[in-house]
């Protein structure tokens, strides 16, 4: 979920988005994104339920929002080599704007992540 410093949503609205990146390196410094797919939008201090699954015989990903239709998001790059980061992370990043003048952007963010499954059990 997201909202861009630049946003013309009402106050409150964020766009929930679903991404897909091949990194190149380690750290994922050099990569490249395969997919920007927006799932709608949500108000803040709403539950959402989110589902990203990897398909990977069909190389493709599943992403879906509540009970919304499934996006499939397609790939062509090769997934036959090992996985070269072992770590998988929910994340809760902000980014402010680089300003210089007084008094200096402040961004804050609440998440709670709650029910989270990443085996089998987890497919709906």
């Amino acid at each position: 979920m997201e909202r861009s410093s630049n946003s013309t949503d009402p106050p409150g609205v964020l766009r929930v988005v679903a991404v897909v990146i091949h990194c190149h390196d380690v750290d994922c410094s050099d990569r490249t994104f395969l997919s920007v797919t927006p799932l709608g939008t949500v108000t803040t201090g709403q539950w959402v339920k989110l589902l990203m699954q990897w398909d990977q015989a069909n190389h493709q990903f599943i992403f879906q929002r509540g009970s919304q239709t499934p996006v499939i998001v397609p790939y062509l790059v090769s997934d036959t080599a090992e996985l070269g980061i072992q770590s998988k992370d929910l994340e809760v990043v902000q980014f402010v704007a680089n300003c210089t003048a007084a008094p200096r952007p402040v961004g804050m963010v609440d998440a709670l992540f709650d029910n989270v499954f990443v085996n089998q059990s987890a497919q709906p």
